[in-house]
């Protein structure tokens, strides 16, 4: 019997779309740790987000997440950029299987 050769996936490095996927889940992101930090529901989260007043200490607590959430993407950023400068440019596909 002939053996079946896995799939290859085709990966192409694109540095745009490495940038994008955080960004996209950054939101979500926020409201987790906002929920967890503020000891929130999800329905307390959205209406605090339509304008629901917020304690001092909420402001603060939710300031220091916003923070902390866009320092991890300004490091995880850097390193996208090193990755793609330390490139021969633009990198043509690699094979990975699957």
């Amino acid at each position: 019997m002939k053996r079946i050769e896995p799939i290859k996936k085709v990966e192409v490095k694109n540095s745009l779309y490495d940038l994008y996927k955080p960004l996209e889940g950054l939101q979500l992101k926020v409201r987790q740790k906002v929920t967890e930090e503020c000891d929130y529901s999800i329905p307390t989260y959205y209406r605090k987000v339509r304008g629901y007043p917020l304690s001092n200490a909420e402001k603060d607590k939710i300031f220091a997440v916003v923070l902390e959430c866009l320092e991890d993407l300004v490091k995880f950023s850097a390193e996208i950029k090193r990755e793609a400068r330390s490139g021969p440019g633009i990198s043509g596909p690699s094979t990975k299987e699957v």
